[in-house]
């Protein structure tokens, strides 16, 4: 009776978890179609692993915190994750503060930010660790580490530059 049980318990959570993972699989898909933020559309693309460039990232915190993600985590401030505009979401990128040297792997699990030139929204907690919460917008070094399989393998709709609709 208690291998019943045990294998029942098992089986539930093993079930869970796939389900729990091919949704996340299914949304890391889906955000590799254009989308509009701003009258401003955005064309997700595929990345490398070592991928690297120097960008200027902010970061976001109080508002956003508790609120589902664009992959439907739910957006810890004090945690290591990030935003970015065209990334596949999964997307891990070590970021590198050139100031201080100090360096930290974000998980890309959102989008944004939508402001000025900034590429990467960071979150509060890896702001605060990479000392760049202060300044608000810092430069900063990113290199792509992983990209999960489905980004990898999907083909996202043709890169164009993204158009701005006329009001």
């Amino acid at each position: 009776m208690l291998k019943l049980l045990l294998a029942f318990l098992l089986t539930l959570l093993f079930s869970s978890l796939l389900e729990a993972k091919s949704r996340e699989v299914a949304r890391i898909k889906a955000s590799l179609s254009p989308y509009t933020v701003k009258n401003i559309t955005y064309y997700p693309h595929k990345v490398a692993i070592g991928e690297s460039k120097d960008i200027l990232a902010s970061w976001y915190g109080e508002y956003f915190h508790g609120r589902q993600t664009a992959l439907g985590n739910i957006y810890d401030m004090n945690g290591y994750t990030a935003a970015h505009k065209t990334y596949p979401l999964g997307t891990v990128v070590k970021v590198t503060n050139p100031a201080n040297g100090k360096s930290l792997e974000v998980r890309i699990d959102d989008r944004g930010p939508f402001w000025n030139n900034r590429e990467l929204d960071l979150s509060k907690g890896a702001a605060t660790y990479l000392e760049t919460k202060e300044q608000g917008v810092a430069p900063v070094h990113i290199e792509v580490i992983s990209v999960p399989a489905v980004g990898l393998s999907s083909t996202p709709v043709e890169h164009k530059a993204p158009k701005v609709k006329k009001l």
